[in-house]
């Protein structure tokens, strides 16, 4: 079998799953509104449609080791596409067996099976503009921190400013404090000259007085 025939056989698998899953999602809408008839139905169909692609994987999976034409990566990639088939239509048969399913789980499947079948250029593609996604998310990142940066560069010169102006305001106080420590000093001094010269002259009234007695005594 060719590479070419091999995806076309991939393809029709990949059909069957995407209506496996469907029959699923159906069948438990009818379960959850206790449409017991609709339920049975998509179950049988589900059913079938697994039945097909467990009986034609092992076959693909052989012309795959038989075919020496592709390189390794390909190689790689079919036989991983295989494998994500081969889990959901476990996951399948799971949930028709009562297991638990979830609807996080059903978009999982969803997204494997629309993608399995992607070419490697149509996976370039992607994961290019994965990588041009993730690098827009970082420039608008590193934009935030310059923003950040220059806020903050901004709140430092304010600081700076804030500081020389408490230099200068601390320097005037200090004068001021020593002026008033001058001053303060000055108003003792005069305040004791004051009281010795007080003294003075009550002793030079008294010694007066005195004399007057005893003259006119």
């Amino acid at each position: 079998m060719s590479a070419q025939e091999w995806m076309h056989e991939f393809e029709e698998i990949a059909h069957m799953a995407r209506s496996a899953k469907d029959a699923v999602d159906s069948m438990n809408q009818c379960e959850r509104k206790n449409q017991r008839q609709g339920m049975m139905k998509y179950k049988r169909l589900a059913r079938a449609e697994i039945k097909k692609i467990e009986e034609r994987i092992p076959q693909l999976k052989s012309d795959l080791n038989d075919n020496s034409n592709l390189s390794t990566e390909e190689y790689k990639r079919r036989s991983q596409m295989l494998k994500k088939i081969g889990q959901e239509c476990k996951m399948y048969r799971e949930q028709l067996q009562g297991n638990k399913y979830t609807e996080h789980n059903s978009t999982q499947v969803s997204e494997t099976v629309d993608t399995a079948v992607w070419s490697n250029e149509e996976m370039r593609q992607m994961h290019e503009e994965k990588i041009r996604q993730h690098d827009d998310d970082l420039e608008a990142l590193l934009q935030g921190t310059r923003t950040l940066q220059s806020i903050g560069n901004t709140i430092q010169s304010e600081l700076e400013r804030q500081s020389v102006v408490m230099d200068d305001i601390e320097t005037e106080m200090d004068t001021a404090n020593s002026k008033l420590d001058l001053n303060i000093k000055r108003t003792d001094f005069l305040y004791k000259k004051s009281m010795k010269d007080k003294g003075c002259c009550c002793l030079m009234l008294f010694l007066f007085v005195v004399l007057l007695l005893v003259i006119f005594w």
